[in-house]
């Protein structure tokens, strides 16, 4: 329950989310959402995730509606939202083109979000369930085959250091 802590957080705080919460307007599916933390964001609101722990820690915390699927498949119609929110599950997706269909199929703007490996997070986000640490030189290109039109937005996230901290952290801490 490391993460139910940042239901206490205020979201409007982290730089990637400012980012992010304009973007996703509408009736928004979370794909990937774990336990849910960003529907307190959008009042129109559903979490999808497959780690059913995950999703039941997100429904004790919240009234938002979570449903158990995979981002391979899922159990909505075609054009049931307006923005699916894909924010910071890429790393763990097999078949990333595949996903993106999907989620274009029931959605008509996706926001994407990726974690930079090639930076100071590689310290902080290792994790075992990571299939890919992609770049965005590696993602936009599959994202434009998917979507046509793609713009990246670069952001701090949770964690922010100067760039000589981060340079330093990347000297000596390298993948």
């Amino acid at each position: 329950e490391k993460y139910a802590r940042l239901y206490r957080k205020d979201l409007k705080a982290v730089p990637s989310l400012r980012i992010v919460q304009p973007l996703a307007t509408g009736r928004i599916l979370d794909v990937g959402c774990g336990i849910g933390y960003l529907c307190r964001l959008f009042p129109d609101y559903v979490g999808a995730d497959v780690d059913r722990g995950a999703l039941l820690i997100g429904r004790r915390l919240s009234r938002a509606p979570f449903v158990q699927a995979s981002a391979h498949a899922l159990p909505f119609r075609d054009g049931s939202f307006d923005t699916i929110i894909m924010y910071d599950i890429i790393e763990h997706l097999n078949d990333i083109p595949s996903v993106l269909h999907e989620a274009k199929r029931v959605a008509r703007t996706v926001v994407v979000s990726l974690v930079d490996f090639q930076s100071y997070y590689r310290v902080f986000t290792h994790d075992e369930s990571h299939t890919s640490e992609l770049t965005v030189d590696d993602l936009v290109p599959i994202l434009r085959a998917a979507f046509g039109e793609v713009r990246v937005t670069r952001t701090s996230g949770i964690f922010s250091l100067p760039a000589r901290a981060n340079e330093f952290v990347a000297r000596h801490f390298p993948n």
